[in-house]
């Protein structure tokens, strides 16, 4: 992936997001959300159908720029 899918300018605020399929990798991410608890680190799990403006697709991840009000 190109790290410039995360350049300010052109793409503010940039947010990779799991596709559903990519079950393996969410399951890793569980691992990890594990030891997050284990020391008191709050974590959210969210989910959507419209991340926003797709800067950046593959078989397991989307990046996107998320919609403003005014997009």
């Amino acid at each position: 992936m190109d790290p410039a899918v995360y350049d300010p300018e052109p793409n503010p605020g940039a947010r990779a997001w799991f596709r559903a399929s990519a079950t393996g990798l969410i399951g890793k991410a569980w691992e990890y959300v594990t030891l997050l608890d284990r020391y008191y680190v709050a974590c959210v799990q969210r989910r959507t159908r419209a991340p926003g403006r797709i800067v950046y697709a593959d078989e397991v991840q989307v990046v996107a720029v998320p919609f403003t009000e005014a997009s």
